[in-house]
Order: C-alpha cells, then structure tokens, then sequence
C-alpha cells in the first residue's frame, strides 16, 4: 500500500498557499496605489520654448494644470526634464550634471501659475536635443512634450 499526505492536509496547504500569496498581491497592490495616489495633481503644462544657442539654454514657458504645487526645495532630488538628445534620454536635475541641469532658482509653482524655466545645456548637447518633458520622480511623466523645432 502506498503512502502519501491525506486530503485534508493536502487542502490545508493549499489554502494556506492561497492566503500567503494573496497576501503578498494585496501588499504590493496598496504600496502602488500608495505611490500613484501620491503622484495625483502634479502636471505641467508646457506652452511654448526659446532656444537661446548664444547663452546654451532652452527657456521653457510653463503652466501649472495640475493641483499640487511644485517647489524646488521640497522637490529638488525628484524634478527632472528629460531630454533627448540624439536618441539618447538623459535627465536634467536642478543644480549640476555634466550635460544639462534646470537653472536654480529657488521656485514656487503654484497651480495656475505660469512661470519660465531654463535648461542650461553644455554647448556641444544643445545642438542634438529633439525633444523632452518634465517628471517628477518615482511619478513617472508630468507634462507634454516640448519638441525643439
């Protein structure tokens, strides 16, 4: 006669297995919903952008459509515009990088606000920009795009 685990084990485990995966699904489910539901209300608008090749920047007029409001201080590490520059996307931070950075100046965007904001490019990047949109980190894409004509 062969041995093996009786049926109401084997139905224990099963529903045990059941419970701890839909566990881990309910888990994950709330930290994203979390994080999406943080991210509600960020959004730009941008309505028009100069080239200033004289100066290496692109002065990007821009509104606030969105409910939040976008401060440089207590976003600094997570606002970026990212930029495509020959097929390549790279991302411009407020402050330093090696190949574009959002010109600091402590700022406010209030929703409804219109405000001008540079992206300072080293000369030799300029050139090869296409295109590119604001983002605020960890919330994925905040704005349209602005294409460089």
């Amino acid at each position: 006669m062969k041995k093996g685990i009786s049926p109401l084990i084997a139905t224990i485990v099963l529903i045990a297995l059941t419970v701890a995966i839909g566990a881990m699904i309910v888990g994950w489910g709330r930290s994203y919903v979390q994080q999406k539901s943080e991210c509600l209300g960020y959004e730009l608008n941008i309505l028009r952008g100069i080239v200033d090749t004289t100066n290496n920047k692109v002065i990007l007029t821009v509104e606030n459509t969105g409910t939040k409001t976008i401060d440089s201080n207590i976003d600094r590490d997570r606002f970026e515009f990212i930029v495509d520059i020959a097929g390549s996307l790279v991302s411009c931070k407020i402050g330093s990088s090696n190949i574009c950075n959002i010109s600091f100046v402590p700022f406010s965007i209030r929703p409804g606000d219109i405000v001008n904001l540079e992206i300072s490019f080293n000369s030799s990047y300029l050139n090869s920009m296409r295109s590119g949109y604001f983002r605020i980190r960890g919330c994925d894409r905040i704005s349209n795009d602005y294409i460089k004509i």
